[in-house]
């Protein structure tokens, strides 16, 4: 309420200068200015973070906003610290000096798991504090904007490249996490749920949140391939939103039948007690148009503060998804744990790792680079242009290459039961 009262303080006393200079417009007569007018005012650190965050929160959505509120709360803790306030007390005054202690006091900084309190407590990663002060550059970098005006023109980042470093690179010479020989270890420990759902991610490098978003409908039998795109009036989307076409072994046809459960509509992938058939799905989907009509109806009765931004939008179908049934992609991480503890390898990697193993094969099979980066989702750039795609012929080398792995799961359904 003060900041609130603080501004419009300054902005009175803004409004009045410029009717003396005679540049005062009134608003409706005012064109569009690219620029903020007036001196940029006098906030702290905790404020200049508040307005940072609210303009992510109307441009990026409100998860991205949530994960830079995260990383910047040891940056307000530190700046309200009595003796920090006394040499710091504005944003416009932090200077090096600030900026190394605070880059020391994060290094040595003590979390918890997934912020849980009672977790046990850690020494923070490397790649945790650079998130933390990478974060911290992009604020001081907006707020110096003139488009945004919440720092002096004059002002200097400290937080450069020299105190905030460089994300850290994979080793291209890392072996992989999960290469063939420990996935069909793993596939002997998984139960029937968790062998249909991740009979997909143990042999295509797919992103798991593709993965979980995939409908019925968008499954080709008769080719074996899954389609991914942007879809809902463009609601949807995947991460760069291309379209891509991703062919799968047809050995692996029969589960995805017993996945599909005779359903015609809905996601592919279901939770657990809705796929055993233990509850029902809070939306019921008995046509491809069910789940059209599902999708517009909620988006008909959401608050237009709620999906203001794409990234909200997306957010909200793939809530509606799970609402049918679909299942969470954190879901699929934590039943993946549990397969590595029934392996003995609780510490081993995540679930987002069999998407790299299994890139590492695509290479190693001699899948084209090209054809790699489009089964991938990545963009295949003015190359992909120009040249013809044949992904079912490239993939099928690969597919080849991991017949062992191909035959272990269909191993593993006929002890499971599963008619295959």
């Amino acid at each position: 309420m003060w900041q609130d009262s603080h501004e419009a303080a300054s902005r009175l006393r803004q409004m009045m200068v410029d009717m003396e200079n005679g540049v005062w417009v009134r608003s409706s007569d005012r064109i569009d200015r690219p620029f903020a007018m007036g001196v940029a005012p006098r906030l702290s650190v905790r404020e200049l973070c508040n307005q940072f965050l609210a303009d992510k929160r109307n441009t990026v959505g409100k998860k991205t906003a949530a994960s830079y509120a995260d990383r910047l709360t040891p940056l307000i803790e530190f700046s309200e610290g009595i003796d920090v306030k006394k040499c710091w007390p504005l944003a416009s005054d932090v200077d090096r000096v600030f900026a190394l202690d605070f880059k020391s006091l994060v290094s040595t900084r003590v979390v918890t798991r997934n912020g849980h309190s009672a977790s046990k407590e850690t020494l923070i990663s490397g790649r945790h504090a650079f998130n933390i002060l990478d974060s911290t550059r992009s604020v001081f970098n907006w707020g110096k904007k003139p488009e945004n005006n919440k720092l002096p023109v004059s002002y200097i980042n400290p937080f450069n490249k020299e105190i905030v470093g460089s994300r850290e690179k994979m080793n291209p010479l890392s072996p992989p996490v999960f290469p063939m020989e420990l996935r069909i270890k793993l596939v002997g420990c998984m139960n029937a749920w968790q062998l249909i759902h991740f009979c997909i991610p143990l042999v295509l490098p797919l992103r798991p949140e593709d993965y979980t978003g995939l409908l019925i409908e968008e499954i080709d039998t008769q080719k074996h391939s899954f389609k991914f795109g942007t879809r809902f009036g463009e609601r949807d989307f995947n991460k760069t939103k291309v379209s891509f076409t991703v062919p799968y072994p047809a050995k692996l046809e029969s589960l995805l039948q017993i996945c599909v459960g005779g359903r015609v509509a809905g996601p592919l992938l279901r939770k657990r007690i809705v796929f055993e058939g233990k509850r029902r799905a809070d939306l019921q989907v008995d046509s491809p148009a069910d789940v059209k009509n599902h999708i517009e109806q909620v988006f008909l009765k959401a608050s237009p503060k709620l999906i203001q931004t794409p990234q909200d939008q997306k957010g909200l179908v793939r809530r509606t998804i799970r609402n049918m049934g679909g299942v969470h992609g954190d879901s699929l991480s934590k039943e993946f744990k549990l397969v590595l503890e029934r392996a003995g390898m609780p510490n081993h990697g995540r679930f987002y790792d069999l998407r790299g193993s299994t890139n590492t094969e695509l290479e190693a099979a001699g899948v084209s680079h090209l054809v790699q980066l489009y089964v991938t989702g990545h963009e295949t750039g003015i190359l992909g242009e120009y040249a013809t795609l044949d992904p079912w012929k490239e993939m099928s080398k690969y597919f080849e290459s991991i017949d062992p792995l191909l035959t272990a799961i269909n191993r593993r359904a006929e002890q499971l039961g599963l008619e295959v």
